[in-house]
């Protein structure tokens, strides 16, 4: 039968705990991995995406400043950066040369 010191079983102790925490880190070092492999994907879609958007919002905007244009309507640039409108004029009333 095997005997045992306790020398031994505080080594042995000592050997589990480093193997316990190098596959600890290691399964962290793989999640973080994938993780940021998720991310980076995510951001390009993303990216992807918003200029997919930015591009039909400025698309939507020029139609719609041009139909507002044929309408006598006109779009001036604000002192803060935005945009406003202008309604059209009425027609001069003309008189009546009754």
């Amino acid at each position: 039968m095997f005997r045992f010191t306790i020398r031994d079983v505080l080594w042995l102790t000592v050997v589990v705990g480093m193997g316990v925490a190098w596959w600890g880190d290691r399964t962290a070092l793989r999640r973080a991995k994938a993780d940021a492999e998720r991310r980076a994907a995510f951001s390009a879609e993303d990216e992807a995406i918003a200029a997919q958007n930015r591009e039909n919002s400025q698309r939507i905007y020029h139609q719609l400043l041009k139909a507002l244009s044929q309408h006598g309507w006109e779009s001036t640039l604000n002192p803060d950066g935005s945009y406003g409108l202008i309604p059209p004029r009425p027609p001069k009333s003309q008189p009546n040369s009754n």
